[in-house]
């Protein structure tokens, strides 16, 4: 999945999505309390989920 990545997401370090991608993005993330990120082929760490 491809979530744009906005200026305040790259500042203060949160992803943010439209509505229609809320169930895909849920599912995606289901019962996960913390993800691996990567970026531009950096290993950024291992990341909190806030719900």
């Amino acid at each position: 999945m491809n979530i744009h990545i906005t200026k305040g997401a790259r500042q203060y370090g949160y992803l943010i999505w439209n509505n229609k991608m809320d169930a895909d993005v849920e599912k995606m993330l289901a019962e996960l309390t913390v993800v691996d990120v990567c970026f531009n082929g950096f290993n950024l760490g291992t990341k909190n989920i806030d719900r």
